[in-house]
C-alpha cells in the first residue's frame, strides 16, 4: 500500500509485523505499479540502508563483592531488526519468555538463569521493538578478593551475517587443488548481496564493586573489512564505573566479491582473537601491593564500616595488619610486592571467562534468539 506525500509512506497489509513506512526484505526494491491518475509508470519501492536496520543492546554489568554477576541487557530494533524480532518471538507469551531466552543467556553470559524479562507484544506496532532481561550467576564477570573483571566475546556481534562469512571451505578447496597439480575451481566474481544491510551495537555499563577502579583501557579503534567498519569505544565514568560502545556496521547491502572476500577475513581473524577484557583492581589490595600498608588497612576498614554484615573486609584488615613491617619501612631498596593477579593473564582470563569452548555457541545462540524463523538465502547476481 502506497500512501503519497511530502514523505510517501509504504506498507504491506498482509505482514502482522511490519511498522508503517517499514517494508519487509521481500518487498524492498521492487518494481510496483501505483494506481492513480497521474501514473505513467512503475515506480520502485524502498531499499533500507544500514542505519534504517539498527540494533541497540544496553548490557549493564554489576558486578558482585565476590563471586558472579548480574546482567541487565536491554535490546531496541528498528527496521527489518524489528520486524525479524517481532516474527521469532510471535508466539512466545507471558513467563515462556524465560525459557525461549535460557539458553541465549547460558550461552551468551554463562548465566545460570534468567531472573526476569519483558517484551512488546508481536502486534503492537505502535513503538520501536523492546525486550529487556536480567541473567543472574553471570560467569563472564566475575570478582576475587584482589581483581575483578569482564569479557567482552566480540564474535556475537556480527551474528546476523549469513553463514558464508564464517567458513573456510573455498579458501581449503583451493589450496587443495593447488597442492594435488589440479586446476583449482575459478572463484566467481559475480557480486553478493546481504539479505539485509545493517548496523548492531552493543553499549556496556560495568558497575564494579565498591572501590574497585579499573587497570588501563582498551584502545579506541575502528577496523575496516572492505566497506564493511567494526568499531570500539571505551571510557571511564565516575566511582570506577566502565563504558563501552560497540559498532558494526556492513555500510551496504551488495557487495563486490573483492570486498566480500575482505570481509569474510576479517570475521575469519575476529574468531581466532582473544576476547576483549575489563579488568578492575581492589583499592586496598593494590595499597598492599605497593607495601602502603596504613592506606590498605584504612581502606579496608572503610569497606568494613560500609558493609558492616559482612566478614569478607574485617579478613581483608587482617591480612593488611599480618602482612611483613618490610613492605612499610623498606630499608634500601623497596621489596617488590608478590603478583596478586595472575589470573589476568591472557590465557588465565579466557580460561575463566570460559571463552576458549564457546564463541561459536554464543554466536550460534544470538543468531537463534534473533532469527528463529529461516534465514533468506545469499543472493547471487
Amino acid at each position: 500500500m502506497y500512501v503519497p506525500g511530502d514523505t510517501p509512506l509504504w506498507l504491506d497489509p498482509s505482514s502482522g509485523w511490519a511498522r508503517v513506512g517499514n517494508l519487509p526484505a521481500s518487498d524492498q526494491g521492487r518494481r510496483a505499479l501505483v494506481v492513480a491518475p497521474d501514473t505513467t509508470d512503475l515506480i520502485v519501492t524502498p531499499v533500507s540502508k544500514s542505519t534504517d536496520n539498527r540494533t541497540i543492546e544496553t548490557r549493564e554489568f554489576v558486578l558482585a563483592e565476590k563471586g558472579k554477576a548480574r546482567v541487565i541487557e536491554t535490546t531496541e530494533a528498528w527496521g527489518l531488526a524489528d520486524f525479524n524480532l517481532r516474527q521469532s518471538l510471535e508466539s512466545v507469551e507471558g513467563e515462556k519468555i524465560k525459557d525461549v531466552l535460557k539458553p541465549y543467556v547460558e550461552s551468551m553470559y554463562l548465566a545460570e538463569g534468567v531472573a526476569s524479562a519483558e517484551f512488546t507484544k508481536s502486534q503492537d506496532l505502535s513503538t520501536p521493538y523492546h525486550l529487556k532481561l536480567e541473567a543472574t550467576g553471570v560467569k563472564r564477570a566475575w570478582t576475587e578478593e584482589n581483581d575483578a573483571g569482564v569479557a567482552i566475546l566480540l564474535p556475537p556481534l556480527l551474528s546476523s551475517l549469513p553463514q558464508y562469512f564464517w567458513r573456510e571451505e573455498d579458501n581449503k578447496k583451493t589450496e587443495e587443488g593447488s597442492a594435488t597439480g589440479k586446476k583449482p575451481k575459478e572463484r566467481s566474481k559475480t557480486d553478493i548481496v546481504l539479505p539485509q544491510p545493517f548496523v548492531t551495537e552493543w553499549r556496556y555499563r560495568i558497575v564494579p564493586p565498591p572501590r574497585f577502579t579499573p587497570h588501563p583501557l582498551p584502545k579506541n579503534e575502528t577496523i575496516r573489512m572492505g566497506p564493511v567498519e567494526l568499531s570500539k569505544e571505551f571510557a571511564q565514568a565516575d566511582e570506577g564505573v566502565v563504558t563501552a560502545t560497540l559498532r558494526f556496521d556492513t555500510v551496504k547491502r551488495r557487495l563486490t566479491r573483492e570486498e566480500a572476500e575482505a570481509l569474510r577475513s576479517g570475521v575469519l581473524e575476529l574468531q581466532k582473537a582473544d576476547p576483549t577484557i575489563i579488568t578492575f583492581e581492589q583499592t586496598g589490595q593494590a595499597y598492599l601491593a605497593a607495601g602502603r600498608i596504613r592506606e590498605a588497612i584504612a581502606e579496608f576498614r572503610r569497606l568494613a564500616r560500609l558493609h558492616p554484615g559482612e566478614a569478607l573486609h574485617a579478613a581483608q584488615t587482617a591480612q593488611a595488619l599480618l602482612a611483613p613491617r618490610g613492605w612499610e619501612k623498606p630499608r634500601g631498596k623497596r621489596r617488590s610486592a608478590p603478583l596478586i593477579s595472575n589470573w589476568t593473564r591472557p590465557t588465565a582470563i579466557a580460561r575463566r571467562a570460559g571463552f576458549c569452548s564457546t564463541i561459536w555457541s554464543g554466536v550460534a545462540s544470538r543468531r537463534a534468539l534473533i532469527s528463529r524463523a529461516p534465514s533468506p538465502p545469499i543472493v547471487n547476481h
